[in-house]
């Protein structure tokens, strides 16, 4: 008879210990991770941003030269996507800044390895636009995977 009132106390608190084992954690903060491609390949450099919609800071990333990206801990909600490839565009003029009523060109930033491997693609400008996207997505709280496949 003690065997079963000992079991019958237990039941409540093994009932709370496994609730708490639960592999989602309700409070936790999102992050993204993904590949961003164009036409099915790799885009190998530019930028992500998610916009909320309730206007919680933008989730920004960079996209390395596989394609993927990784947000880290960002909010959850709805949002405007926008990827960009401008700014590692070979072509683009160098920056400069005015010193003293002179203008000069800034130093370029050291390569590394990630950097030599990037490849400008260019994708079409409505991407880098968040009134044009027409790419959204919920965030939810946790980590979570989200692939884009950009086309023209």
């Amino acid at each position: 008879m003690r065997l079963v009132t000992r079991l019958v106390a237990c039941l409540p608190l093994a009932a709370l210990v496994l609730a708490g084992c639960s592999s989602v954690n309700p409070d936790a903060p999102a992050k993204i991770t993904g590949v961003v491609k164009y036409k099915g390949a790799p885009v190998s450099g530019g930028n992500i941003a998610f916009h909320y919609k309730d206007g919680k800071p933008t989730a920004n990333a960079s996209i390395g030269s596989d394609g993927s990206y990784n947000t880290g801990e960002c909010s959850s909600g709805d949002a405007t996507v926008t990827i960009e490839t401008e700014s590692i565009n070979p072509e683009k003029k160098q920056k400069t800044y005015t010193q003293g009523g002179r203008s000069a060109p800034m130093s370029p930033k050291p390569e590394s390895a990630q950097a030599a491997k990037t490849v400008y693609v260019k994708i079409p400008e409505k991407y880098s636009d968040k009134t044009k996207s027409g790419l959204t997505y919920t965030v939810v709280n946790g980590e979570q995977k989200k692939d884009f496949d950009l086309s023209d």
